[in-house]
């Protein structure tokens, strides 16, 4: 029993020290950053536009809509369009075949 335990904590950690899974880890940071910088700058760009640019973001586009209340609605299809961009890069990411494919290429045994 400790035999088998002793071997598979063994083979986790050569696929933690991969060069390979560190590529892994690496490229799966990459695109949370990148879209949690594409949120926040969205998010705090209003309230920046706000105060240095009051005039464009009042703006008349129609009746009472402004280009000010058009920032605020387009956040709710970049989040949208960012939750749906995480799902899909991290459904590759996240995917346990990828282990399953690692240890039968046979580089973690």
């Amino acid at each position: 029993m400790n035999n088998e335990i002793e071997t598979t904590e063994l083979r986790i950690n050569k696929i933690y020290s991969s060069a390979e899974f560190k590529s892994h880890v690496r490229t799966k940071g990459l695109i949370i950053t990148f879209l949690v910088l594409i949120t926040f700058i969205f998010f705090f760009s209003l309230p920046l536009l706000n105060s240095l640019f009051p005039a464009v973001m009042k703006y008349q586009i129609a009746g009472s809509f402004n280009i000010g209340l058009l920032w605020v609605i387009l956040q709710y299809p970049l989040g949208a369009a960012v939750a749906w961009c995480y799902a899909k890069k991290m459904g590759r990411y996240d995917d346990p075949k990828w282990i399953t494919h690692y240890l039968a290429r046979g580089k973690a045994k």
